[in-house]
């Protein structure tokens, strides 16, 4: 299907991580939910970088995730395939410590996460691109690079450095935050490809297998998408 190949560029992107000799499989989640993972060519096993154990997490008096458990190791990609309402921006907001979890414990490099602060947890090894999120309003895009120390540009100068963050469309502003991530050894990346063109998901594709290289975790999540 041309149109699924057009929009889901990652099922390309597990097959050049895992390389000719790396391995990939799928394990089913509740309610119609898939974690796909990598393991890149050349890597064994390794450690544990990131638990999730028996997590519950609530939106209002809705159960989100229900006794969810999944375990993310060095140097492996992962990508969290699931239909809307799932769950996912939650997953990732309760992993990041911007919404509390009702159970459950979230372990990263064998500290327990539950009480940290999402700063604490940054200064750990924890980086998050949030779907949607937004930047300083204020701020150009040369100061906002400034204060997250993003010194080389990834979209090839495309974004204007005297541009105000108020002005950037919105795939101008998700290349931005690409470009403001902090280095971290788990990277968690909610629909990065929102409003990016073809051209700024090659590179953005580019990024990630070389995070990849260098042993750094990446999940990743993804819309259901009908094949």
């Amino acid at each position: 299907d041309d149109k699924t190949k057009e929009v889901n560029p990652f099922h390309d992107l597990l097959r050049q991580i895992a390389g000719e000799n790396g391995k990939t499989h799928t394990e089913k989640l509740p309610n119609g939910a898939k974690l796909a993972t990598v393991i890149p060519e050349g890597l064994g096993d390794s450690q544990s970088v990131l638990e999730v154990k028996v997590l519950v997490v609530k939106r209002g008096i809705r159960t989100v995730i229900d006794r969810l458990s999944i375990n993310l190791k060095k140097g492996h990609l992962y990508i969290l395939e699931a239909p809307n309402g799932w769950g996912k921006s939650s997953l990732l907001d309760v992993i990041a410590g911007i919404h509390p979890l009702e159970s459950g414990k979230i372990i990263l490099k064998g500290k327990e996460l539950n009480t940290i602060p999402t700063h604490e947890r940054i200064k750990i090894g924890l980086a998050y691109l949030r779907s949607q999120q937004s930047v300083f309003s204020s701020l150009s895009v040369k100061e906002q690079r400034k204060l997250s120390n993003a010194n080389i540009p990834l979209f090839d100068n495309s974004l204007n450095g005297k541009s105000k963050g108020s002005y950037l469309s919105g795939g101008e502003k998700q290349k931005l935050l690409i470009e403001m991530l902090p280095e971290a050894d788990v990277c968690l990346l909610d629909e990065p490809m929102i409003g990016l063109d073809k051209g700024s998901i090659e590179k953005l594709v580019e990024l990630i297998k070389q995070m990849i290289e260098k042993g750094k975790t990446l999940l990743i999540t993804v819309p259901e998408y009908k094949e």
